[in-house]
C-alpha cells in the first residue's frame, strides 16, 4: 500500500522515478481502485475514459491526480496501511517469538508503512 502512495505521490528525489509513474502506466493501484469505488457521474466517467486511452496525456495525468486527492485518496491508502500494521503488530504480539526476531520483524514493518523509497 505504501508503494501505491509513492507511485502516485512519491517524490522523484527519493523513489527514483517520476510521481505519478503509476498513474502513466495506468497501474490499478489502490489509489485508482478507490476513486472508481468513489467516484459518480461525470468524474467516474472521465477517469474511465482516461483509464481506457492507449497512452495519457500530461493533462490526463493531472485530471486523475486532481481526482484522487478530491477524495483524499492518499489518506485512504495511507490510513488502511497503518490499520494494517497495527493489526500485524498485535498478531506479532500473541505469538511466542523470540525477542530479537520479533524486533526485527516491527522494524520491518515499521519501514514498509513509513518509507519514503
Amino acid at each position: 500500500m505504501r508503494d501505491d502512495v509513492l507511485g502516485v505521490w512519491g517524490e522523484e528525489k527519493f523513489t527514483g522515478k517520476s510521481a505519478a509513474t503509476d498513474i502513466q502506466e495506468k497501474k490499478k493501484s489502490l489509489p485508482i481502485i478507490y476513486a472508481l469505488e468513489k467516484t459518480t457521474g461525470p468524474e467516474r466517467a472521465r477517469l474511465g475514459k482516461i483509464y481506457h486511452k492507449e497512452s495519457l496525456e500530461l493533462e490526463d495525468m493531472a485530471q486523475v491526480r486532481r481526482i484522487l486527492d478530491t477524495l483524499d485518496a492518499q489518506g485512504y491508502v495511507q490510513g488502511k496501511a497503518v490499520e494494517y500494521y497495527r493489526q500485524a503488530l498485535a498478531e506479532l504480539d500473541g505469538i511466542s517469538l523470540c525477542s530479537p526476531a520479533q524486533e526485527e520483524l516491527r522494524t520491518l514493518a515499521t519501514f514498509l508503512v513509513e518509507r519514503d523509497y
